[in-house]
């Protein structure tokens, strides 16, 4: 407003005043002795006129305390701070796993710290709400009346309410007033690409989203957040109870049942402070009576939910789980359902594509895995619900996925709601043969030097799946299926010293191999029984499996089963110290092998028919049945026969005293199974490089040998022969320091080695196993 001032009248005050805008002008007068005089001019705005209101640092509450996320907030802090260079943040993650939290926890430090003197601004964006995630044009409106523009100065479309927000920004940015602008809760990239800051001026986006937000106008760095770690979940329960209940008992009198209820809670805040708060809301309620409730998982879900009080928003997992659910696309949404019939820990790609594909489809892609052939099209799928948090690759490209816990129970509520239309029991179906299959490509070629490494690797990576599976399958009835893939499983379980796992799924084999009436599956079952048995030194039951074994294997007039069962046997009567009736049993094994034309296990028979000899001081004999092995072994491509015939011709010669035989023997072995990368078996030939290197009095060579020999038995779990190799690692030792000199730095390796724990298992070889005629 403007005043104009002519010259006055001597008789009379003259005032003439103009209004700009939408203001007003109310003159106020007082009366004096010479009459009424104009005393001033006050403004008076409008409705909606005058300075606007801001809500420059609107942020909602933080917690009070962030637990174990210090790394995020590090990592966020830099992103935001005036050295980062990105404009743009998203903390991605599953459902209730704190991301809004840790985004609140940052601005509000960031705040306080002045790094945003233009103002910390704060949309929720509501981009899973059932009823509609705010748009675009409606955030960007908001932050422009949070900026101090009225809505009565809004222009009318929504381009120039985006170019009114860059402008803003920018003059801010000019005036060197940094923003940062917090979008919480978005649903995908459209609805927080306008939020941007343009032409840098050091302005900041910071954005939560259950999706990883990715595309390629949206520079953005991603920040994923994971369950917490065992301690800090437990933490979160203790420091809110005792934040509502200062005095409470229960954090410290309860706290290993706390801690199974974090793990209970897969470690997810969300679950975590909805059983705080039912532990706060109930005083008399017992950790142990709760862990007991979430123990179940078929109420598990239920368990984590919480009403409050009355008037109150209700909080759970499955409402939260409910929202991402319904923003999949139906195929998404199938396949997250379909993951579930699987009951590994994790999910191969190949395993995904069995489960999704139709039963026309032909399951023998997971033996294509064992080749490198690519999947396609279902890692796209996969790739989409790890986007949406659902599953992750666990490692990043590694084609293996993983599920939180809780997302995979509300996935398989969902499946069985759904198991009609998404074919489940089809679908297992599937998976069960194409696991079949897998296994019975790759188990022969554990005896194979070219595709052993993959094979190898594949076994290794899917053992536990294939275990479950068993279990699973046993558990729906599907008797038939369950024994094929078990009996396809047990020679793996054997060959790796999986002792405990092969006794459970032998076990399982042989009472639906009897079910079936099929003699020859109980027959292969039973000699894997005595094998897993004689191993863990239950010699009593290991003699009755392979006793039975070898009858029916005798009726069937199957020889290689009854040569392989009849060498087990040798091997448990050599474990025993009863080596001339270990002769006895693996010369009728070898009588039978060689006329059943199975080389590869007269190979192993002959390697230890040689060990027997050598320990009954039959040399001659020994070091034929060594060199018959190697030449075998050689003939028919067997390097890992070969290595273990020389390993043992090296402990026969150093018996005969023919010392530098002995070590080119046993190196040699060594060199073989170091190229065929068996850990088991290098242990071993290092045990035996150790004794030949003692019996050359070279104690710290041999002190060496027995170390690393004791390390690598321990590490693939034979316990038994690692304890050995310590003590003769403590004679070769001791037999050093004797010796005049200094002293020396084997003693430290004993007191490095004896510390390492030990328990009564291991012990013995054997034939390899095979795979009972199919019928």
């Amino acid at each position: 407003m403007a005043v104009d001032k002519p010259p006055q009248h001597p008789d009379r005050l003259d005032q003439r005043a103009r209004a700009e805008g939408s203001a007003r002008i109310t003159q106020i007068t007082r009366t004096t002795r010479i009459g009424q005089q104009f005393g001033g001019d006050l403004n008076v705005f409008g409705p909606g006129t005058g300075p606007a209101p801001t809500a420059l640092y609107g942020l909602p509450d933080a917690p009070v305390a962030l637990v174990g996320r210090a790394e995020q907030v590090e990592v966020l802090s830099g992103l935001l701070g005036p050295a980062g260079t990105t404009p743009v943040a998203v903390v991605a993650g599953l459902a209730g796993v704190g991301k809004s939290a840790l985004a609140l926890t940052v601005a509000q430090r960031a705040a306080q710290q002045g790094w945003f003197p233009g103002g910390v601004l704060y949309v929720p964006l509501n981009g899973y709400a059932p009823s509609g995630q705010v748009s675009p044009g409606q955030a960007v409106a908001a932050l422009l009346r949070a900026l101090g523009i009225r809505d009565a100065d809004l222009p009318p479309t929504y381009e120039e309410h985006l170019a009114l927000y860059r402008s803003e920004l920018a003059g801010r940015a000019a005036a060197g007033q940094r923003v940062l602008v917090v979008a919480d809760d978005a649903g995908d990239v459209a609805q927080v690409r306008p939020l941007v800051p343009a032409g840098g001026g050091g302005h900041r986006l910071l954005v939560t989203s259950r999706h990883g937000l990715v595309a390629p106008d949206f520079p953005a760095r991603l920040v994923d957040l994971d369950e917490l770690s065992a301690d800090a979940a437990t933490e979160l329960i203790t420091g809110t109870l005792l934040r509502t209940r200062p005095a409470d008992p229960r954090p410290e009198r309860d706290r290993a049942a706390l801690a199974e209820i974090a793990t209970y809670c897969g470690r997810l805040p969300l679950a975590l402070t909805v059983v705080a708060a039912r532990l706060a809301g109930d005083p008399g309620l017992s950790p142990t009576t709760l862990a007991e409730q979430l123990a179940d998982t078929r109420t598990r879900l239920a368990a984590l939910h919480f009403e409050g009080p009355a008037g109150g928003l209700p909080v759970g997992v499955r409402a939260a789980f409910d929202l991402s659910y319904r923003c999949l696309a139906p195929d998404e949404a199938r396949l997250l359902r379909l993951l579930t019939v699987n009951p590994g820990a994790d999910c191969s790609t190949e395993a995904a594509t069995a489960l999704d594909r139709e039963p026309e489809w032909d399951t023998r892609v997971l033996a294509s895995a064992l080749r490198g052939a690519p999947v396609r099209g279902v890692r796209e799928l996969l790739a989409a619900l790890a986007t949406a948090s659902l599953v992750t690759e666990q490692p990043v490209g590694s084609g293996r996925w993983r599920m939180h816990d809780l997302v995979r129970l509300y996935a398989a509520e969902q499946g069985e709601r759904a198991a009609r239309t998404d074919g489940r029991e089809t679908a297992l179906s599937r998976l069960l043969r194409a696991y079949r299959e897998a296994t019975e490509a790759a188990v022969p070629q554990l005896q194979q030097q070219a595709g052993r490494s993959a094979a190898l690797a594949w076994l290794q990576r899917e053992h536990l799946t294939l275990i479950a599976l068993v279990a699973l399958s046993e558990g729906e009835g599907r008797t038939e299926q369950m024994v094929f893939l078990a009996t396809a499983l047990l020679p793996y379980l054997d060959s790796q010293r999986h002792f405990e796992e092969a006794l459970a799924v032998g076990e399982r084999a042989l009472a639906g191999a009897r079910v079936l009436g099929e003699q020859g599956y109980a027959n292969a079952a039973l000699l894997h029984l005595g094998n897993a048995h004689r191993e863990v030194r239950d010699f009593e039951r290991s003699v009755a499996c392979l006793e039975e074994a070898t009858a029916g294997f005798r009726v069937d007039g199957f020889l290689g089963g009854e040569g392989m069962a009849l060498a087990s046997h040798g091997c448990l009567l050599a474990m025993q110290g009863r080596h001339a009736e270990a002769v006895t049993m693996l010369e009728w094994a070898l009588d039978r092998l060689r006329r059943a034309e199975s080389q590869r296990a007269e190979v192993t028979v002959l390697v230890n028919l040689g060990l027997a000899f050598t320990q009954l001081r039959r040399f001659s004999e020994a070091v034929e049945a060594h060199e018959q092995a190697a030449v075998l072994s050689r003939r028919i491509g067997d390097m890992q026969g070969e290595a273990d015939s020389y390993r043992n011709l090296g402990l026969c010669f150093s018996r005969m005293g023919r010392l530098e035989e002995a070590r080119a023997a046993v190196e040699r072995g060594l060199g073989m199974w170091r190229e065929v990368g068996d850990q088991h078996s290098e242990g071993l030939a290092l045990a035996a490089l150790g004794l030949v290197a003692r019996e050359h009095e070279s104690y710290e060579e041999a002190a060496a040998a027995y170390e690393e020999a004791a390390a690598l038995l321990l590490e693939a779990g034979d316990e038994h022969r690692a304890e050995l190799a310590t003590r003769d690692l403590q004679e070769a030792l001791a037999l050093a320091a004797a010796r005049p000199g200094p002293p020396r730095r084997a003693w430290r390796w004993l007191v490095r080695v004896l510390a390492a724990p030990f328990r009564r298992s291991g012990g013995g070889t054997g034939p390899p196993p095979e795979p009972p005629p199919r019928r």
